[in-house]
């Protein structure tokens, strides 16, 4: 079991290291430093109008640091899935009847 440990904390050391961790960082302090896309993002994130909400996805996604930092934040949530899928398999959830 110690080695299934270590290679897991070798695993997350790896995904520190990698290029879309250090990115999503450097576009996260971009995207907070700018005013306007923070409004568009509040703005969003309050309304119930869906064509609004889309009318505002597609002028977010025209800035180069807010696609920048979905970019990263997608690659990293499919790595996290893939993971997650890999254990679910070993542990198989639906071992009861």
């Amino acid at each position: 079991m110690n080695e299934i440990m270590v290679k897991t904390y070798e695993l997350i050391d790896e995904i520190d290291k990698s290029d879309a961790v250090k990115n999503i960082g450097i576009y996260k302090k971009k995207v907070l430093e700018d005013k306007e896309l923070c409004e568009l993002i509040s703005m969003g994130n309050s309304s119930d109008d869906k064509y609004l909400v889309m009318d505002i996805k597609r002028e977010l996604y025209k800035n180069s640091n807010y696609k920048g930092y979905m970019d990263c934040y997608n690659e990293l949530f499919y790595i996290v899935m893939r993971i997650n899928k890999m254990f679910d398999k070993f542990i198989n959830r639906r071992c009861y009847k």
